[in-house]
This record gives C-alpha cells, sequence and structure tokens, in this order.
C-alpha cells in the first residue's frame, strides 16, 4: 500500500476511504488498528475502497485471498468529535406561533446535526459549516428557553436561556378610582381609563360602555374623551347621572297660575281691617307659611302642569359600569359609582298641586267668614 484518502476521520468510523497500492486481488480484506472495515469493494490491483469502524492512530492493513498482506503502518487517525459549542443565535427572540428562521453559529456543528428550542425540534435545518446552522423555530409558550445543538454522535452543545419566544401582541387596560367618590342625582364623576400595550402592540382600541347594571329608566350617561386610543395613552370617561326635572313655577293653565296666588291677596286685604295685634301677627306669620310653602313646592317639583309629574332623575344606588376597549384584541373592566339620594318634597307632582290650592282656598274662607 502507498496511500489511503482521507487519512483521518471521526472515531464514530464510518468514513468512506480510498486505499492506493499494488497487488490487489479480489476477495481482499481491510483492517484499521485490528477492526476489520466494511464495505470493501476491489476496484482493480491498485485500489480499494471501504468504510472506517476503528479509532486512534492505527495501522492500515490490505490481505490478499492467498493470505499475503500488506501493511500502512499509522496510516490513518480516528479522531474524536468535538463537542460542539453553542456561542449564539440571531434573532435571539420571536413569537410564540414560531415560524422564524434563525442562524445558529458556534463550533464543531456535524452534518445531519439537529436543533431543539425549549424541548421542540426546529424544522429546515441546514448546517452550513461545523460553525453555522440555519433553522425554523417551533411553535412555543412563552419565555426564554435554551437552544441545544445535537451532533450525529450524540453530542451536544447547549445556549442556556439563548431564545426569548414572545406571546401575542395584546395590552392591558385600568380604570382609576371614582373622582369624586361619590355623585347626587344630576351629578357627574371620571375616571381615568390607561391602556399600556405589550409584546409591541400598537393598534387602535375603540372606547366603549358596553353595560351598567343595575337597569334602570333614567341610567346614567358616559361618554370619553378621546373616544380611541392607539397603542397606548388614557381616556378619562364622564359618568352624568340624570338630573330630576322639575315642575314649572308656572303650570300650564293660567287660571290656575293666578289662582295660587289668590289666596296671599286675599289674606292681605283681610289682615288689614283687623285691629288686634295679635291677630294681625298672627295672620302676617300664616301669610309667610303660605308664601314660602308655595315657593317651595314649586322648586321642588310640586309646581309641575296638572298633565303629568317630573322625571325622577337616575335612582340612588350602586352602579356597576362595563368598560370594553376593542380593536384586534378585547378587554374589559369593571368601575363601580356611587349614587346618593336627594331632596324629595312630599307634595310633588299634580296631586300635591291640587291639595295645597285647596287647602289655601279653604283657609281663606275660613278667615273671611
Amino acid at each position: 500500500m502507498t496511500s489511503i484518502t482521507p487519512n483521518s476521520g471521526t472515531a464514530n468510523g464510518g468514513t468512506p476511504v480510498t486505499i492506493s497500492g499494488t497487488g490487489f486481488l479480489a476477495g481482499a480484506t481491510v483492517s484499521l488498528g485490528g477492526t476489520a472495515a466494511t464495505n470493501v469493494v476491489v476496484g482493480n490491483r491498485t485500489s480499494i475502497t471501504a468504510t472506517t469502524t476503528a479509532v486512534g492512530v492505527v495501522n492500515v492493513v490490505v490481505t490478499n485471498t492467498d493470505a499475503q498482506s500488506g501493511t500502512l503502518s499509522n496510516g490513518y487517525n480516528y479522531t474524536a468529535n468535538p463537542t460542539p459549542t453553542v456561542t449564539s443565535i440571531t434573532p435571539n427572540g420571536g413569537t410564540a406561533n414560531g415560524g422564524t428562521g434563525v442562524v445558529i453559529t458556534g463550533t464543531g456543528f456535524q452534518s445531519g446535526a439537529t436543533v431543539s428550542l425549549g424541548g421542540k425540534a426546529a424544522s429546515n435545518v441546514v448546517v452550513g459549516s461545523s460553525a453555522s446552522i440555519t433553522a425554523m423555530t417551533p411553535a412555543h409558550a412563552a419565555g426564554a428557553v435554551n437552544v441545544v445543538i445535537t451532533n450525529s454522535d450524540a453530542q451536544s452543545g447547549t445556549l442556556p436561556n439563548g431564545y426569548t419566544y414572545i406571546g401575542p401582541a395584546d395590552f392591558t387596560m385600568t380604570a382609576s378610582a371614582l373622582s369624586p367618590a361619590t355623585v347626587a342625582v344630576g351629578g357627574s364623576a371620571t375616571f381615568t381609563i390607561s391602556i399600556t400595550p405589550l409584546n409591541g402592540f400598537d393598534g387602535t382600541l375603540s372606547l366603549s360602555s358596553s353595560s351598567i347594571v343595575p337597569v334602570v329608566t333614567s341610567p346614567p350617561r358616559r361618554t370619553f374623551a378621546p373616544s380611541s386610543v392607539t397603542g397606548s395613552g388614557t381616556s378619562t370617561l364622564m359618568v352624568r347621572t340624570t338630573a330630576a326635572a322639575k315642575a314649572s313655577l308656572a303650570p300650564r293653565s293660567r287660571g290656575v297660575f293666578y289662582a295660587m296666588w289668590l289666596p296671599v291677596g286675599g289674606l292681605l286685604v283681610l289682615g288689614a281691617g283687623l285691629t288686634s295685634r295679635k291677630q294681625r301677627f298672627l295672620c302676617f306669620l300664616f301669610e309667610c307659611v303660605l308664601f314660602w310653602g308655595q315657593i317651595l313646592l314649586a322648586a321642588c317639583g310640586g309646581g309641575s302642569s296638572f298633565s303629568g309629574g317630573g322625571i325622577a332623575g337616575t335612582p340612588a344606588g350602586v352602579y356597576s359600569v362595563t368598560i370594553s376597549a376593542s380593536g384586534s384584541v378585547t378587554h374589559t373592566t369593571d368601575v363601580t359609582l356611587t349614587v346618593l339620594g336627594s331632596f324629595d318634597f312630599p307634595g310633588k307632582g299634580v296631586i300635591g298641586i291640587n291639595l295645597f290650592y285647596r287647602a289655601c282656598g279653604l283657609i281663606y274662607l275660613l278667615l273671611h267668614c
């Protein structure tokens, strides 16, 4: 034998070699380091091909069928495969859906090497060289994961937490406390709605109030300023309660309006004829009570027309208002509104007015008599 090409290979064997020399016969065998090679083919008297199977620096021996042999001392060197190392991955992060193309760099990569991220196999793995591999990331839950390269000899290299899976683009929504803490019927309060993006969210969100509990006849009205937010930002939610509709000081009927004031005029005339200081004082006191009673009645809703009463407004109570932010993703949050009760005069409405008018007329007639 004169040469073996190549003259070195992996310790796992399996390297195809070509042996050159003279006098090779059909059926000749090949051994390296005393271990028989496989797939031996005698091409002709000067060339043999075979596959290696041994380890270390070894002699190469060709033995013909007539038992004669030739040796190439230390002709072949089995080298132990180096353990692969992983130094970087580019890019070092991507979506949890996977499908991100990456380039992995390091040393000792072998043909047929596999790639895994977080224990899941990558696809489209191509070993470009012993220092570079390209692959496509698998799907995985959000978080940092190890990148592992495993060679065909089962040796592996790891880049701890080398790749970070990012969850889908999303956002969080929070609402500040009510300001003021409570409102009366007809009052209003504000909440500040804050939008914070997650994982690069940059969509436009439309703000709305989808529901309010309990459901009432005159619910609080809700408006946003602004009504939409792009990416991140704040909006002010104004919650306005519906005020009670107060009655008109003058009813629809002009005759009723004049009749309302007739007892006062009559009392003024009646008091002028009284000689006793005590009688005049009592008459004056009654006139004041009557006059201010009429003013209070009208101011508290009792002066509405005879065809119907006023609007009660938003009832007192605790309300839960649901706020929605809708875009490519939708989230909701709840805020609480407390509405306090308002003063309610007993003579409110048409019935109260009628009774008041009739009482005034009756007292007038009694004093006159």
